[in-house]
């Protein structure tokens, strides 16, 4: 299918002008911009479609490139980064590179020999010179009191990990607000108990900070309030990863927060944090935290003996203490093997961690 024209009739119109084509199950969004970022209008696009169960398309040349807050709210609902082939009108998934075809209503993958998506090799060709993204997601718990600030974990781990503190935050990109920690628990605090969700910004600037990207979400728990952080630190091809430096940064962090889960891994990438439709490679982990939960669960003496080639580390406070994990993925290819171990080790399902 031709994505230079709307591909049919609208037979459900959405109020929003950026979208090309509204259909029964799918809304599609044109853009040939090199950057594709979480813009106010495309953040109203995106929701406009997704609440009206459909998915959103955003249709790009293989030339562009988008933003992790896209890269990771695309999936939801069915939407897909659909990439145009450079040499017609083939388009293929930007994220899995699979073969794409429109049935009038949808886009879906090509399917070939034993039932598997057949893989555009555009989406297979190498990419030389690439960095690589180092990636945290953190779990922070906190009373849901009236002295309850947010933002403090996120703003400690990205001066850590990127040499400053976050620039600013806002609810698309680019980020509006400058970064105080009050405005954040304000703005949290207006939309309880609703969870809240907004981007964070940071780095890459003449201050030498490295260049930063990520998003906080709060939600309401039983306990009190959970801040589920995601960090992106951009790294050039010859730049060392703070592997060694993990475990003291984590120590830091469960020492000043009540901190429930941390995993950090990595993944080749440019260092601006854009994404590319290209194959870059899995993640791989560096590390994970169980927090002082789930080392009450099955006692200190056995999250501190974790199976064999790991080590435990306790951090934060003595009285209730995390144990930190190095995972070493950047060493070898066994990270997400001693991952899967530590987690049977600790009885943790893995969908609970980092989420």
């Amino acid at each position: 299918m031709s994505t230079s024209r709307a591909p049919g009739p609208d037979p459900h119109p959405i109020t929003q002008p950026a979208l090309e084509y509204v259909g029964e199950r799918a809304g599609l969004l044109v853009q040939n911009r090199p950057v594709v970022s979480l813009s106010a209008w495309l953040s109203d696009a995106l929701r406009s479609v997704t609440t009206s169960h459909r998915a959103l398309y955003i249709i790009t040349p293989s030339t562009s490139r988008i933003t992790p807050p896209i890269r990771f709210l695309l999936p939801i609902g069915g939407s897909r980064w659909v990439v145009r082939e450079p040499d017609g009108d083939e388009c293929y998934d930007g994220l899995s590179g699979a073969r794409l075809h429109w049935n009038g209503e949808q886009y879906q993958p090509v399917v070939g020999e034993k039932e598997q998506a057949v893989r555009s090799p555009t989406f297979l060709t190498e990419q030389p010179g690439l960095g690589r993204q180092l990636i945290v997601n953190l779990r922070v718990r906190h009373a849901a009191t009236t002295s309850t600030v947010l933002g403090g974990a996120c703003a400690m781990l990205a001066e850590a990990l990127s040499g400053a503190r976050p620039a600013g935050w806002g609810t698309a990109e680019p980020v509006s607000q400058s970064w105080r920690e009050s405005d954040i628990t304000a703005f949290a605090r207006r939309r309880a108990p609703k969870p809240t969700w907004f981007v964070i910004g940071g780095g890459g600037g003449s201050d030498g900070a490295r260049p930063l990207l990520g998003s906080i979400e709060v939600h309401r728990v039983p306990s009190g309030l959970d801040e589920h952080i995601a960090l992106y630190v951009g790294y050039g091809p010859d730049e060392p990863l703070p592997t060694d430096d993990l475990p003291a940064i984590v120590d830091d962090l469960a020492s000043a927060f009540t901190v429930v889960t941390l995993v950090a891994q990595f993944v080749s990438g440019r260092r601006d944090l854009t994404y590319t439709p290209h194959w870059s490679g899995f993640p791989r982990p560096l590390g994970l935290l169980a927090g002082n939960e789930a080392v009450s669960a099955v006692g200190l003496g056995q999250a501190l003996a974790p199976p064999r080639d790991v080590t435990g580390i306790g951090v934060g406070d003595a009285l209730a203490p995390g144990v930190y994990y190095p995972l070493r993925g950047d060493a070898d290819d066994e990270g997400w093997f001693r991952f899967k171990r530590v987690l049977k080790h600790l009885g943790v399902d893995d969908d609970s961690v980092g989420s």
